[in-house]
This record gives C-alpha cells, sequence and structure tokens, in this order.
C-alpha cells in the first residue's frame, strides 16, 4: 500500500500559459523598456539643456557686465550733464539730480514721453550723440540677453515656457500700475494705462511720472520693464510661428498636390491624343 502512494509535489511542468497573456506580457515588457529609454532621453536632452543654458549665461554675464558698466557710464554723463540749470525743460520739475536721471533712462529704453527735453540750443546738440549712444546700447543689451533668455527658457518643461514667458509681461505691467497708482494718486485705468504704454515703449506723453519718487521708480523700472516685455513677446511671437508653419505648409503641400495631379492628367491626355493620331496613320 505504502508504494501506490502519490507525491505530494508533481514532477509534471505546469501548462504553458495561452498565448493571449504571453502576448500582453511581451507588450508590457516593450512599453517598460520605451518608458526607460524615453526617460534616460530626456534626462540626457536636459542635461546637454542645462550645460548649454549653463556656458550662455556664463558669457551672458561676462558680456552683460561690460554693458551695464557702459550703461552705468551713460547714465552718469547724463546726469551730470543735464543736472545744470537750464540743461531741461521739465514740465514739472521735482529735483535737478532725479530729472537728469529720469531723462537718461527715458532716451536710452527709447521711450520719449516729453515732459523733459533739453532746454537750449547747445544742449539739443549735445543730445543727439547722447541718444544714438544710448541706442547702441539698448541693442548691445537686447542682443546680449535674448539667447541667455531663450537658454533659461529651454531648459523649462514645455508647458512652464508659455506661463513664465507670460508673467514677464504681466509682473512689470502690474508693477508698474502699482506705483502709478499708489504713488502718482491716479486711477486704475490711467495707471494699467500707462504702464503698458511704457514698457512697451510707446509714451504718448499725456500721462507722466511726475514726483520725486515716481520718477526714482521709473529710473530703473523702466529699462527692466522693457526688456522683460521685449524678450517676452520675442519668445511667443516664435512659439506662434511654430503653431502656424506646419499648418500653412500643409496648405502649400495641398496646393501642390492638386497642380501635380493636374500636370499628371494633361500628360496624360497628351499621350492619349498622340496614340489616337497614331493610330488614324
Amino acid at each position: 500500500m505504502g508504494d501506490n502512494k502519490k507525491p505530494l509535489l508533481s514532477s509534471t511542468p505546469p501548462p504553458p500559459p495561452p498565448p493571449l497573456l504571453l502576448l500582453l506580457r511581451r507588450r508590457r515588457r516593450q512599453l517598460l523598456r520605451r518608458r526607460r529609454r524615453r526617460r534616460r532621453q530626456r534626462r540626457r536632452h536636459l542635461a546637454a539643456a542645462a550645460d548649454a543654458a549653463l556656458s550662455t549665461v556664463a558669457a551672458v554675464l561676462i558680456g552683460g557686465a561690460i554693458i551695464a558698466f557702459a550703461v552705468i557710464i551713460y547714465l552718469a554723463i547724463g546726469v551730470i550733464g543735464f543736472s545744470r540749470p537750464s540743461a531741461l525743460y521739465v514740465k514739472t520739475p521735482t529735483s535737478p539730480t532725479v530729472d537728469a536721471l529720469y531723462f537718461s533712462v527715458s532716451t536710452l529704453a527709447t521711450v520719449g514721453y516729453g515732459d523733459a527735453h533739453p532746454g537750449t540750443s547747445l544742449f539739443k546738440v549735445l543730445s543727439v550723440p547722447f541718444t544714438l549712444l544710448g541706442y547702441a546700447l539698448l541693442n548691445l543689451l537686447v542682443a546680449v540677453t535674448v539667447p541667455a533668455a531663450a537658454k533659461l527658457l529651454a531648459v523649462l518643461r514645455r508647458r512652464y515656457r508659455v506661463l513664465i514667458a507670460a508673467a514677464a509681461i504681466l509682473l512689470p505691467v502690474a508693477a508698474g500700475a502699482l506705483v502709478f497708482h499708489f504713488v502718482e494718486t491716479q486711477g486704475w485705468v490711467d495707471s494699467v494705462y500707462m504702464s503698458v504704454i511704457s514698457v512697451t515703449t510707446v509714451g504718448y506723453g499725456d500721462e507722466v511720472f511726475k514726483t520725486r519718487p515716481g520718477r526714482a521708480f521709473a529710473s530703473v523700472w523702466l529699462l527692466i520693464g522693457m526688456l522683460s516685455v521685449t524678450h517676452s513677446f520675442n519668445f511667443l511671437v516664435d512659439k506662434l510661428l511654430d503653431w502656424w508653419t506646419p499648418r500653412t505648409n500643409f496648405v502649400t503641400r495641398k496646393g501642390n498636390r492638386r497642380k501635380n495631379y493636374t500636370v499628371l492628367v494633361e500628360m496624360r491626355l497628351a499621350a492619349l491624343g498622340q496614340m489616337e493620331s497614331l493610330g488614324d496613320e
């Protein structure tokens, strides 16, 4: 009887899983490998973008320090030269130094409110090279800071880039509107209006800073706000063109396809005409 006992564990191998289960397991392993590959590629891409951004920022810092020093020298020349008596005609004068700095920054930022301008023919002549030098410095500032801003945005995730660009537009506008409302004691409509026409360098001149704290704030805010808004709009326009160009290319390809189809039909009709003429002969 003892010899007829069956073993507790069967020596036969388990039955193989059905083909569908094997296919699902294989598909799951493929998806996991693909996800790991994508993560590694994303990490390598981010690391390369970060290295490129750091190298660009380092180069920009060196060039930016030189240009910032040139801007400081430019503003110092403007303050020393245009703070003299009768050098400027200011509608609402506050302090010669603050008014001269305010005039120099508005000239550098190409805002041109019109509330402060040279008061004599001599200073009008001197303002010509001063304005040309400021315009050259402004172009250098834009040329140096645009690549750095683009590289820094490239490191971020795609969904955050547009948000940061929009925030870089809204924050200077909001800061200018708040200061113009509380310091210059103007309404909210005039404050937002004044802020927008300032950071976009339109400068109609109907709303201007009239107090000493307001002009001191404008001397710092105008240049920073103008550069921030310029870079952000450049980035948003590039994104809009990236979105729009494939759609226009699709329309162009569709039109070219129709033209090619028309040419093909004409060629076939011409070939049929030649065959008929040969048959008649």
